[in-house]
């Protein structure tokens, strides 16, 4: 049997069989099966392996990862830095007597009090107002005189001498 002859003047397609409906239906997105492709499909994107660096871990398909930032890393320890460095610097003023008051008599009611214990004559007193007044104040100068009895700069006890 034949088909009929196309009304005159229609465009003509080629005849195609009926679909077979044991057969699944063709995805159209996707390349037919086999080991050739037509022209008209894209080839899967395969990235192309990376290029020997001469590093021996080249030998064994070694990939160092990706290097990760560490600007919060880095800001974090100059912070501490900072921090850390300020207190020592005020640890050290302390030391020395820079910070606080307590530089000349008047200024601190306990150096007061051993200020006054060493003028009447307790050489332990006068120890102990060298040894916790601040650093070049005139508690310590008043200390180290034993109360103005001895010259400056001996280096001996009060508890010694007097």
């Amino acid at each position: 049997m034949s088909q009929p002859p196309p009304p005159t003047g229609a465009p003509q397609d080629p005849w195609t069989p009926p679909a077979d409906p044991s057969r699944a239906p063709v995805d159209p997105y996707r390349p037919p099966p086999g080991p050739y492709r037509p022209a008209g499909y894209p080839v899967p994107y395969q990235p192309s392996p990376p290029g020997p660096t001469g590093s021996p871990l080249d030998a064994y398909a070694y990939q160092l990862p990706a290097p990760r930032r560490r600007t919060g890393l880095v800001v974090g320890i100059v912070i501490g830095a900072v921090v850390v460095l300020a207190a020592l610097a005020f640890v050290v003023a302390a030391l020395v007597g820079i910070v606080g008051g307590g530089r000349a008599y008047g200024e601190d009611a306990e150096l007061d009090r051993l200020w006054d214990a060493c003028a009447a004559g307790d050489a332990l007193a006068c120890d102990d107002l060298y040894l916790e007044s601040p650093v070049g104040s005139e508690y310590e100068e008043y200390g180290d005189t034993c109360g103005d009895r001895f010259p400056p700069g001996e280096l001996l006890w009060c508890r010694g001498r007097m």
